[in-house]
Order: C-alpha cells, then structure tokens, then sequence
C-alpha cells in the first residue's frame, strides 16, 4: 500500500512510471488531496482518467471553480436496522474521466468525493480531502471521540482490494424509547404539596394574622413612607454665611 497526502511537489516521470508498476503489479495507491493541494496528485492519478478540480481557477481559464464541500457527517452504508456514518475534515468533489471508477461516498448532492478503480491486478483511491487521513480525521470527530472513520477506513479499503468487509453493529448500543410509552416520574419523587391559600379560612377582612401579631390588616396596603429631612448640620458645619443659609433651605426654617 502506498498512500500520497498532498504532496507539494509534483511526481517526476521516473517516479510516476515506479508508482504505475506497482500499481499494475498488485499494491494499492491511496491519494488524500483537496482542490487547494491538488496539483501535484493530479499529475499522478490523470494517467487512470481520475482527477481532483483543483482550486483556485485563473480567471483566464474556462474551468468553473469547484464547489468546496466542507466538514459533513453522513452515512455511508446500510446495514439492516444499522447505518454507519462517517466524517469528511473537508472535502472536495473527484472526477471520474474513465468512467471506470466506483463511488464509494459521495456528498449531499450526489457528488462523488471518494473514488476506486481497479487497474490490473492492483486498484487506485482517490479521496478528495488533504486531512482524510490526519489523527484528528482519523480518531475524533468535532466534538468528542469517535471510531466511525476507523470502522469507515476498513471498509473502504476491503472495498478496494476485496473481499468486502461489512462493519457489525455495535455491541451494546442503546435503543431509543417507543413513542408510547408514557413518561414516569422519578421512583423517589412524592406527590406535590398542596396549595396555600392566600387567605386563611377563618380570617376575615381587616382582621390581623395569626402568626404575625404586627401586620396590616388583610386586604389594606401600606401607606407611602414620609421621606426623611437630612441633617443639615452635618452637611454645612461652617459657620459661615453661605452654610447657614445652605441649612436654611434644607430645613426651610429661617435663621
């Protein structure tokens, strides 16, 4: 197995005619490359009619600039009741010129981004995402740690090489509750308690209660609070004619 990550330099022709003989002779050639890298990766794989668009386009081409197909999450087989799924990191769509190569994923849009093909006795890969085979691609998904692209790894190669290999569904893997079933209350949780009401029975309007021998009578609320005079005498000390007559206006009392 010989597996190209994006080279940046691009393959002379003694090294692509070593890689199409070992090819030919049996190996598996795996090629990671977004449309950003893939250069050098189309100057290896163009010669088995398969190639990443790459990106950006020179205005003074005719090409159309390729649709960038990001991170996504989707399934890649069915299985019964169980439908692995895997991660792109960021992933660009493959074109198949031969018209020999098999879609093993593609995007939300039917667009191919992962393609084999088999070339005499060995087979070609072509995954158009740089960071498909990086740990972080590999082993974690966005948020937490997953193996979905390891089991998604075994089969894609099982599906180059052969015999295919289909992943098993996971031992123990919760099923989700029926719709029916009516929600239960947790086993250590009692009936609510009952409402207060706001009024005792037995007391009546204007009587006092109980247990505040204080409080305003039920149903009267409390009248606004007179505001309290500052002392004037801590704010002016001096003795001064400009102090007495600041605490004359305060007190509204004349000196």
């Amino acid at each position: 197995m010989l597996i190209s990550i994006a080279p940046a330099r691009d393959f002379s022709s003694d090294e692509r005619e070593t890689i199409d003989r070992f090819v030919r002779g049996g190996g598996l050639l795996i090629c990671t490359a977004g449309a950003e890298h893939a250069g050098a990766t189309n100057g290896l794989i163009e010669q088995y009619g398969l190639r990443v668009p790459p990106s950006p386009i020179p205005p003074t081409e005719p090409a159309r600039e390729p649709r960038p197909e990001g991170i996504f999450y989707s399934r890649f087989l069915v299985v019964e009741d169980y439908e692995p799924a895997m991660w792109h990191h960021a992933a660009w769509p493959v074109e198949d010129m031969s018209g020999k190569a098999g879609v093993l994923k593609h995007d939300m849009t039917d667009e191919a981004t992962i393609v084999h093909r088999s070339v005499d006795r060995g087979a070609v890969l072509v995954i158009g995402d740089t960071y498909f085979a990086t740990n972080e691609n590999l082993e974690w998904g966005p948020a937490q740690p997953t193996m979905e692209n390891v089991v998604f790894w075994r089969w894609m190669l099982s599906k180059a090489i052969g015999p295919e290999w289909v992943p098993p569904k996971p031992e123990g893997e919760a099923e989700p509750p029926a719709e029916e079933t009516p929600a239960q209350p947790p086993p250590d949780e009692g009936p609510p308690p009952p409402d207060r009401p706001a009024t005792p029975p037995d007391a009546a309007p204007g009587d006092q209660t109980p247990d505040r021998p204080g409080a305003l009578p039920i149903g009267e609320m409390p009248g606004p609070v007179p505001p309290e005079k500052p002392d004037s005498s801590r704010l002016f000390p001096r003795d001064d004619a400009a102090s007495r007559g600041a605490r004359w206006l305060l007190a509204e009392e004349a000196p």
